[in-house]
């Protein structure tokens, strides 16, 4: 997540050049808060005090064949002190209550399915 949506373009154009990173996915203020409206068009006083400005721009990434993503989110937070958080899908998952955790290397058939919980 980055703190601005020029940040963001930033460090995904950056992983667009990465070897390690298959895939880069973005995602500006404007469109999470636009995202985030329709999660919660049933609730209008929290939409009355949420904007824009409160929600990150993100930037998510599938790593490529063979790439263990908690060590590429923790080459990242280092590579990218710009970016408020870097978060990857064990941390997620864990968030989640998910007790088992499968294994997290990314499958050479390409994009892993979401685990259904």
């Amino acid at each position: 997540m980055a703190r601005t949506d020029d940040d963001m373009m930033t460090i995904a154009e950056a992983l667009r050049g990465d070897l390690r990173v298959m895939r880069v996915y973005t995602e500006t203020k404007q469109e999470a808060y636009k995202r985030f409206s329709a999660l919660f068009a049933s609730q209008p006083e929290l939409l009355e005090l949420t904007g824009p400005e409160a929600l990150p721009a993100v930037v998510t990434v599938i790593p490529m064949d063979q790439t263990e993503p908690d060590a590429l989110a923790d080459q990242f937070r280092t590579q990218f002190p710009a970016a408020q958080s870097v978060k990857s899908s064990t941390e997620y998952l864990s968030r989640l209550g998910v007790s088992q955790i499968p294994d997290q290397t990314c499958p050479s058939s390409g994009e892993r399915p979401w685990p259904t919980i």
